[in-house]
Order: C-alpha cells, then sequence, then structure tokens
C-alpha cells in the first residue's frame, strides 16, 4: 500500500509537522495540541467533494465546514498526497497535481479571489467536468472518507430533536450535523444492530427512537451511560458504511470517549478488523495510552508469526488474525509544541515503550515523593 503524506506548516497549534500516512495513523498528545486539526486536514483533503474537482472555494469552504478557517494566514503551508491528488497551499496560491491512471495535470489558482471562484467562470468549480471533456480524465478513483467526530455522543442526545432545536435557533457545527445525516441514514437503513464490543449490547430503532437493549434492559438511546451514547453511534456508522464494498478512509477522534479500559481494548479490535479491509485506511486521535497498548498487542501478535510462522495457530489464540497489524502498516505521532515526533522503535518494531509509559513515570514520581514526604520524620 502506498504511503501518503501529510506536511504542514503556521496553521493554528501546529508550526511545523511531516508524517507519512499508512494503513493506521494515530495522533496522540495533550488537549489543544492539534491532532484534531490534523484529522480534519486530511478529512478536507481527502474527502470526494474536493478531490474530485479540487479547487480554493470549494478548499476555503470545507475549512469553514469544519471549523478551522480561522487558523489559515499569510505564511501557511500544507501539502497533502492521497489518492490520486497531490495538493499544495503555499503563498496564498493553492496548486495540485491530478494522477488518474499515472497522467498528471498541473493546475493553480489563486488564493481568496473569492470573487473569481464564485463567478461563472468555470475553470475551478467545474474542473471535473472540464477535464472530462477534455478526455484527460480517466476514472480516478478516490476513497469515500467517514469523519467521525468526538461530539458524535451529542447525536444520542438530539437525534429526536432537531426540530425543536432549529425552533430555538440554536446552531450546530456543521461536520456534527453531517455526521447526525450519517447516523439518521444508519439507523433507519439498519433497524437493529448488535455489536460485541460491549457484552450483550445491541440497538435498534424502532417508532422513530432510538432503543438500547443491554442485558435485557431496554433504555432509549438518550438516557444510556455516556459511554454507550458515544459508542453506538459510531459503531452504527462503521457498520452502515461498510456495506458499501469500495474503498473509505476512517477518520475517528477520540475512539475512547467515556469507556473503560477493557472496553477499548475490544473497540481497538473491532476498528482494525472493520476499518483496515482491503485499501481502507484508519486515522485515529486519542489521549488513551490503553488504545497504543492495544495497537502494540496486535503488532506483537503480527511480528510473532512473522518470525515463527510454527506459532500462527498459539498466536491466534491470543490476537485472532483478524486483528493482527503488520508494523509497516502503522504510523503513531506524539502531536506537541506545535510539532509532531514518530514514536515507533523501529528495532524493536513497535510503539516505543517510553513513550506509553511516561505519564505512569510521572504519576508514580509524585506518589514516590509523597510517600518518602511521609516517612522522612519516622524514628529509625
Amino acid at each position: 500500500m502506498a504511503t501518503e503524506k501529510l506536511i504542514v506548516k503556521n496553521f493554528g497549534p501546529i508550526r511545523e509537522a511531516e508524517l507519512d500516512l499508512k494503513k493506521v495513523t494515530v495522533f496522540i498528545g495533550e488537549q489543544a495540541s492539534g491532532k484534531s486539526v490534523l484529522a480534519k486536514l486530511i478529512t478536507i483533503i481527502s474527502k470526494p467533494q474536493f478531490n474530485k474537482a479540487p479547487s480554493l472555494y470549494a478548499f476555503l469552504e470545507q475549512l469553514s465546514f469544519f471549523e478551522i478557517d480561522g487558523f489559515l494566514n499569510d505564511d501557511s503551508f500544507i501539502h497533502c498526497k492521497v489518492d490520486n491528488l497531490e495538493f499544495n497551499l503555499i503563498n496564498r496560491e493553492l496548486q495540485f497535481t491530478m494522477s488518474p491512471n499515472l497522467r498528471k495535470l498541473e493546475f493553480s489558482t489563486e488564493l481568496f479571489n473569492s470573487d473569481k471562484n464564485k463567478s461563472n467562470d468555470n475553470t475551478d468549480l467545474n474542473l471535473t467536468q472540464r477535464l472530462e471533456q477534455s478526455g484527460k480524465l480517466i476514472n480516478p478513483i478516490f476513497k469515500n472518507t467517514i469523519y467521525i467526530p468526538t461530539e458524535r455522543f451529542l447525536i444520542s442526545i438530539i437525534s429526536n430533536s432537531f426540530f425543536s432545536l432549529a425552533l430555538n435557533n440554536i446552531t450546530l457545527p456543521k461536520y456534527l450535523l453531517s455526521f447526525g445525516q450519517l447516523f439518521e441514514e444508519s439507523r433507519r437503513e439498519n433497524k437493529s444492530f448488535k455489536t460485541n464490543v460491549i457484552k450483550n449490547l445491541s440497538f435498534s430503532f424502532k417508532d422513530e427512537k432510538n432503543i438500547v437493549d443491554f442485558n435485557e434492559n431496554k433504555i432509549e438511546l438518550s438516557k444510556s451511560s455516556s459511554g454507550i451514547q458515544s459508542l453506538i453511534p459510531l459503531l452504527l456508522c462503521i457498520n452502515h458504511t461498510n456495506l458499501d464494498k469500495n474503498a473509505k478512509r476512517f477518520v475517528i477522534e477520540e475512539p475512547e470517549l467515556n469507556l473503560y479500559p477493557s472496553t477499548q481494548k475490544k473497540l481497538v479490535e473491532y476498528l482494525i478488523e472493520n476499518c483496515t479491509k482491503d485499501d481502507n485506511r484508519l486515522i485515529l486521535t486519542t489521549h488513551s495510552p490503553y488504545i497504543l497498548t492495544t495497537l502494540n498487542n496486535l503488532i506483537q501478535a503480527k511480528n510473532v508469526v512473522k518470525q515463527n510462522p510454527e506459532l500462527a495457530e498459539e498466536v491466534s489464540k491470543i490476537v485472532p488474525p483478524q486483528y493482527q497489524l503488520d508494523f509497516d502498516d502503522i504510523a503513531v505521532y506524539f502531536v506537541a509544541d506545535g510539532t509532531v515526533r514518530s514514536i515507533l522503535n523501529n528495532e524493536n518494531q513497535l510503539i516505543d515503550a517510553t513513550a506509553l509509559d511516561d505519564i505512569s513515570n510521572e504519576i508514580s514520581e509524585d506518589f514516590g515523593k509523597l510517600i518518602q514526604l511521609e516517612f522522612q520524620n519516622e524514628p529509625l
């Protein structure tokens, strides 16, 4: 699978970041470090709505859609290579190369010339049709990008209340409303859904109500626990979109939201099984070391099988084959101080254990200092 590329400079909290995008790409770091900004930029540039007909106007619209348009400034630089599109934003100019069937076409558009972009000049707005008419665009293939926001739990609460929200002039981010529409479509076309991420948990949509059945206790989704309110929309939409066999890119913010560590483990296994098939790709943002620890186990399982094929059956009893993850298929970045750094250990073919243990060590050091204070005045 081809490695994709993202370079971002001077965009919001990101001062300078250069990274490779693999089959599985993970961003971890503190809040407001820029993880979500990177995930949203990847989503924008890889969305079919943009990369089938890239234009300045479409890019600015998408920045506004994801509410990160305020991060764009005179010094911003963005380079991204995904699917059939290589995209550059530099010196207030948009440049891109489309390479359908290895035939490259280069174009450039002036940045912020909104009057031109909104006019009847079809150079930008109808690029796909123009190329098709010229016979130069031949069946480009783009992945369907599925963005699942952190705020998905709100969908569980308001999914039956959009009309009253409209009456009260309450506005929600467009990307959240878009996910709400996907949830609406998913629940109507898949009246029931069962998951093993949480044992004995199922969902059904009946009589215009979202019903959760947990251990044979049925309640409305909006009245269930916060973890279930976050989990059900995520699982339901993945299950629904996977009915379409076309290649997809799943961008999921904070999958661990409000979930117990053992449930986080189950969820990661589910995501690897259901979001990385064939040419699919998975991008995660997270605060959770449990997510990384689980991924490490899946990588190590594959490492053992590759080095000792005769142990495959024994390994599968611990980590079934559908969860095993090749080290070459994953990228993990720590996002901090306006930049990113890989926390993969190429020698050990694992996520660096030091990165996993840093926070635990900090907490343990504080505990040790407190113990030392407690006993420093004890008589010998």
